[in-house]
């Protein structure tokens, strides 16, 4: 993987909503796949080092347009690691400034580190390297995932937010050589599918969007990239 960009469009006649309940293998169990049990942590130095020991994959674009199907296909590599949404550097720059506040506070970033370190039974190893990161939000996470990453002998690591899309700029100024893939399909298709799940699950959502302010959203993002 190189330092660019790129775009994924969805053609209109593939079912993403099916297809991405089946995107994950079995094989990327957290439980199954760490490998590396020395108690020596390798922890890169300094950003120069760890651009060059580590690949950092940013997936976003509108919600319903495929990011999880393409996640799922990153995350059946041997040399990759993967992790749930974290929502993190959207709600960190983005928004209101008092929801900014609350969110920028450290205490909020290590809670969801320390699932993530959780999640890869990793919780012994996330005390250990918490004194020696970064005070920084956005090298706190991006140091303390890429020392996980080596730890488990991975070479890549991905994350899906699909609103990260709107902070790519805050997110560069660490990881100046990550690669962002931006994931389109068919604005119909993934307009319809935005709408239609945020009405059947609603709490999952933060609420019930329209096909007005799903249009809206789909132009904004598109304006965005």
């Amino acid at each position: 993987m190189g330092n660019v960009n790129y775009h994924i469009e969805q053609q209109s006649d593939i079912d993403m909503d099916g297809m991405a309940k089946d995107a994950y293998p079995a094989s990327t169990d957290p439980g199954k796949v760490a490998k590396n049990t020395s108690s020596v942590i390798r922890y890169p130095g300094s950003r120069t080092q760890m651009d060059q020991c580590m690949e950092r994959v940013f997936i976003v674009g509108f919600p319903r347009s495929g990011t999880t199907l393409v996640h799922g296909i990153l995350a059946a590599s041997d040399v990759v690691l993967t992790f749930p949404e974290t929502h993190y550097f959207a709600r960190r720059f983005t928004g209101p400034i008092w929801k900014r506040m609350l969110v920028g506070r450290r205490r909020q970033l290590d809670n969801i580190i320390a699932i993530i370190f959780a999640l890869r039974k990793r919780e012994t190893m996330w005390k250990k390297i918490n004194p020696q990161l970064p005070d920084s939000s956005v090298d706190r996470f991006v140091f303390a995932i890429t020392a996980l990453a080596l730890e488990e002998e991975k070479s890549v690591w991905v994350e899906k937010t699909p609103r990260h899309l709107y902070a790519i700029d805050k997110i560069q100024e660490t990881s100046p050589t990550a690669t962002f893939i931006h994931v389109l399909r068919e604005p119909v298709g993934a307009v319809k599918s935005y709408s239609r799940a945020t009405s059947e699950n609603p709490k999952d959502w933060s609420g019930k969007v329209d096909i007005p302010r799903s249009v809206k959203r789909w132009n904004s993002d598109l304006a965005q990239s």
